[in-house]
C-alpha cells in the first residue's frame, strides 16, 4: 500500500509540475527567448580564448561542445541585456536577468562561466547551468525555478542522451553535468544528470518513459550510500513490467580506474564502449531485488553479505 500512495503522489507531482503557472503562449514565447540567449552564449564562448582554453583543458573537443550546446557568460553585468533589449521581461522571467533593488537595472545572474543548455526530454532549453573556471563561488550555479524549469523533473542530457540512441537500454544517472560531458568524450552517451538536488520520483519517471533500465553508480563513501539509500526508496514504488534498477557501489576509484585501462587499453574504440557499458552492468548487483527479499535494514547490517555493497 505503501508503494502505491509513494507511486500516485509521484505522479500527481509530475503533472502539478507539467501544469504549473503560466500559459501555453507565454512558455513558447519564453522557449524562444532561451534560445536566443543559447545562441549568444555560443558567439561569446567564440570570442573567448579563456572559455576556449577551459574546455580544451577539460578535454572536451569541439564536437561534444557543439552537441551539447556549450557556450560562454561574458564577465559583466550587462552584457545579456545590451544584446537583448527588447527582452528584458522574459529575461527576468526565464532567471537570466535578477531584479535590480530599489529601482536599479537588472543584471545578469551568469558572470564569467561556462554555460550548459539544461533541456527538457522534449529538447526544449528551460534554463541554464555555469560553471566557474576558477576558484570563484558556487562553482556551479542554475538557474532558478521558472514556469519552464524545475529541478526535480529535468536531468541533465536526458535529451542527448534520446536523441543519440533511439531508445537506450539504459541511462546512468551522475553526479553533474561535467560527467556528462566527460562520459560522452568518451563515448559514453546515455548518462545524465540531476540538477544539484537528490534523485526523485519524477526524474526517475522521466528516465524510465526514456529506458527500460537505470544502472546508478555511486562512490563507495558515506555521501554515496545515503545517496544511493534514497534512490532505493524512490525507485522501489516504481518499479513494474518492464522496468529495470540497478546499483553499482565504487568502493575503491583506483580500482575503476584499473578496470578501464585493462578494458581499453588506453583507446576509445567503438568495440571498447560497448565492452565498458557491459561492465557496468555486469557489475551492477541487482540490489532491489534483494531488498524486496530482505529489507534495507539486513543490507545495511550486513553489507560482507551482499558482495560488499553496504548503504546506511
Amino acid at each position: 500500500m505503501r508503494h502505491r500512495t509513494v507511486s500516485k503522489r509521484c505522479i500527481e507531482g509530475r503533472e502539478r509540475g507539467m501544469g504549473n503557472s503560466g500559459n501555453t503562449l507565454g512558455k513558447t514565447r519564453l522557449r524562444k527567448v532561451l534560445q536566443r540567449v543559447s545562441a549568444f552564449y555560443r558567439r561569446a564562448l567564440q570570442d573567448s580564448p579563456t572559455g576556449i582554453a577551459y574546455l580544451r583543458r577539460r578535454g572536451v573537443n569541439a564536437a561534444v561542445s557543439k552537441r551539447f550546446g556549450l557556450g560562454y557568460a561574458p564577465d559583466g553585468w550587462s552584457a545579456l541585456t545590451r544584446a537583448m533589449p527588447n527582452d528584458i521581461e522574459a529575461l527576468i522571467a526565464t532567471g537570466m536577468l535578477v531584479p535590480g533593488a530599489n529601482g536599479k537595472r537588472p543584471y545578469q545572474r551568469f558572470r564569467d562561466r561556462i554555460m550548459f543548455p539544461i533541456r527538457d526530454a522534449a529538447g526544449h532549453i528551460v534554463g541554464f547551468g555555469g560553471r566557474t573556471m576558477g576558484d570563484a563561488e558556487p562553482k556551479y550555479l542554475n538557474s532558478p525555478e521558472t514556469v519552464l524549469f524545475n529541478k526535480g523533473q529535468v536531468l541533465y542530457g536526458l535529451h542527448e542522451a534520446i536523441g543519440a540512441d533511439g531508445t537506450p537500454e539504459f541511462l546512468i544517472p551522475v553526479e553533474g553535468y561535467m560527467d556528462v560531458i566527460g562520459l560522452a568524450e568518451c563515448g559514453i552517451r546515455n548518462a545524465v544528470a540531476t540538477l544539484g538536488t537528490a534523485i526523485t520520483c519524477e526524474h526517475l519517471l522521466a528516465l524510465f518513459d526514456a529506458a527500460p533500465a537505470i544502472v546508478f553508480c555511486f562512490d563507495g563513501d558515506k555521501a554515496g550510500r545515503s545517496a544511493a539509500t534514497r534512490a532505493i526508496r524512490e525507485t522501489l514504488p516504481l518499479l513494474e513490467d518492464g522496468r529495470d534498477a540497478r546499483f553499482d557501489f565504487i568502493s575503491d576509484p583506483e580500482e575503476w580506474n584499473a578496470l578501464i585501462q585493462d578494458l581499453t587499453d588506453g583507446s576509445w574504440t567503438a568495440n571498447n564502449i560497448k565492452m565498458f557499458q557491459r561492465l557496468i552492468e555486469m557489475r551492477a548487483i541487482e540490489l532491489i531485488r534483494r531488498i524486496v527479499e530482505h529489507g534495507v535494514d539486513e543490507i545495511r547490517e550486513k553489507p560482507n553479505s551482499y558482495n560488499g555493497f553496504s548503504i546506511t
